[in-house]
């Protein structure tokens, strides 16, 4: 007796999942007077889920070799989509049925799925908001995690659990995160360094706060989504929305210290992780803190309890555990910030118990190694290149915003155009 192959087996499984996903999407388009059926292509014989259009066409969704589904239809609807390979049948067969019903009815397709999104969340209902205070969906943005480029499925760079509002030049970025609750990013397109943390506290209450984020129930969706839209430049004239205000610019790439050895070394390089952690901890939002200690190689701020892990091994979860006991004698937000990265055990302790990591390179530049942490401290981009001549601080490293710095600007600061 021959038992089918693993190729065959495999094939009629996924032809048993389509079959059910046919016939549920099937009762769902019944006032449409729309079928779907299980059909496949005649190039590759790939299986798929094919809904005929009245108009010619058909609105179908595949499984890619990775197990992503691929979404798609007549050209009118553009590209064909990625959605991710836990895509829940009854979610696949609502997107299908909404899909359809835009190309028969013209109706729009209904959130969260407009959005690449198979569930309603704070940003899918933020982007709603702006749409519905006038701006359109060029405007309003919220990238898909993954898209389609031939037959190959692209990983879509930089962080896509954002709205993004673009108006002309301007890029608001809007961020959330259930434990911490909304952070807002300003960057101009073709500018080096001008990504900004704004204080949405200050435009929402009038006073500011040493955190960079604001939680949800101190600012809502319409709230926010007003805040947003009255940023626009070429809005209607109405009641101005108060400014959105930055907390610092960006600070400088430190330089390396050559004439430093043994101990002295040593603590010379405490004291510069301290000082520019302090400045890039001030640049997104946590404008109090400041380097401290007898030996001033700590960073102390209010809402914020800082930990370094300056030996030469990973940072693991017994780390964590006495970072995170401090932290909650204080009433803060942990964080830990290491010279070389956190083990698997210690990166789901931080997620779990919301304790923000960081990794600091050989410019002294902070690099988020957790969610809360990503959430906190958005990533700088392209760093604007240093504009100070001094001797001491191009081989030191740019003290601008510390109190070894003369000036606000920068110690030998040189004028661009003399």
């Amino acid at each position: 007796m021959q038992f089918p192959t693993a190729d065959v087996l495999a094939a009629h499984m996924e032809f048993l999942n389509l079959t059910s996903i046919a016939n549920d999407l099937t009762k769902h388009m019944e006032p449409l007077g729309l079928t779907a059926k299980v059909d496949f292509t005649q190039r590759s014989l790939t299986q798929y889920v094919g809904v005929p259009l009245p108009d010619g066409g058909n609105v179908f969704a595949l499984t890619h070799r990775d197990g992503s589904w691929i979404v798609g239809g007549p050209p009118e609807l553009g590209e064909p989509t990625v959605w991710p390979a836990d895509t829940q049948s009854a979610e696949l067969v609502q997107l299908l049925a909404h899909t359809a019903a835009k190309c028969v009815t013209g109706e729009p397709i209904p959130t969260p799925w407009r959005w690449g999104r198979t569930r309603p969340s704070p940003l899918t209902d933020l982007a709603d908001a702006l749409l519905a205070l006038g701006l359109t969906e060029d405007e309003v943005v919220i990238p898909r995690p993954c898209t389609l480029e031939g037959s190959n499925i692209h990983r879509t760079p930089g962080r896509t659990d954002i709205v993004a509002v673009h108006f002309n030049d301007d890029t608001y970025e809007v961020t959330h995160n259930a434990t911490t609750g909304w952070a807002v990013d300003y960057v101009h397109s073709d500018q080096v360094g001008s990504r900004r943390r704004l204080d949405l506290r200050r435009a929402v209450s009038g006073h500011s706060e040493p955190t960079p984020v604001i939680p949800e129930g101190l600012l809502d969706t319409e709230q926010l989504a007003a805040l947003l839209h009255g940023q626009d430049p070429d809005a209607p004239s109405s009641p101005k929305a108060p400014a959105l205000l930055a907390y610092a610019s960006p600070p400088r790439a430190a330089g390396h210290n050559d004439w430093l050895t043994g101990a002295e070394l040593k603590l010379h390089d405490e004291q510069q992780d301290a000082r520019y952690a302090a400045a890039w901890l001030r640049w997104c939002g946590f404008t109090d803190a400041a380097h401290s200690g007898k030996k001033h190689n700590e960073v102390h701020a209010k809402h914020l309890t800082v930990h370094f892990h300056r030996a030469n091994t990973p940072a693991g979860q017994a780390v964590l555990e006495r970072a995170l006991g401090k932290a909650v004698i204080q009433g803060n937000r942990a964080a830990v910030i290491c010279r070389t990265w956190f083990t698997r055990e210690a990166t789901r302790l931080a997620d779990a118990a919301g304790v923000a990591l960081f990794t600091q390179d050989d410019g002294r530049v902070l690099h988020p190694q957790s969610t809360v942490a990503s959430h906190l401290m958005p990533d700088p981009g392209e760093l604007a290149p240093p504009q100070c001549d001094d001797r001491s601080c191009r081989a030191n490293g740019c003290m601008l915003e510390d109190e070894y710095c003369s000036t606000e600007r920068g110690r030998g600061w040189v004028d661009e155009d003399p």
